[in-house]
């Protein structure tokens, strides 16, 4: 039988960032991400992810691939 030790992945949001988003909830957002540009409400925001509500459809957005976040 092997040992198998489970990987954790974990990433450090910047504090500011994780601030400004948490004033930012309620408000419409232009995320621009490392794939495309996404438009919506912000609706929640998490550790490691965003939620932004777009048309009565909820896409989360994982910190990591966000480049810039601009109000609409």
């Amino acid at each position: 039988m092997t040992n198998r030790t489970k990987s954790r992945y974990a990433s450090v949001a910047d504090p500011f960032l994780l601030n400004r988003l948490h004033v930012s909830v309620g408000k419409n957002l232009i995320v621009q991400t490392k794939k495309d540009t996404l438009r919506g409400i912000l609706v929640d925001v998490q550790p490691n992810l965003i939620v932004l509500c777009h048309y009565d459809e909820m896409v989360s957005v994982h910190l990591n691939q966000i480049i810039a976040i601009l109000p609409q």
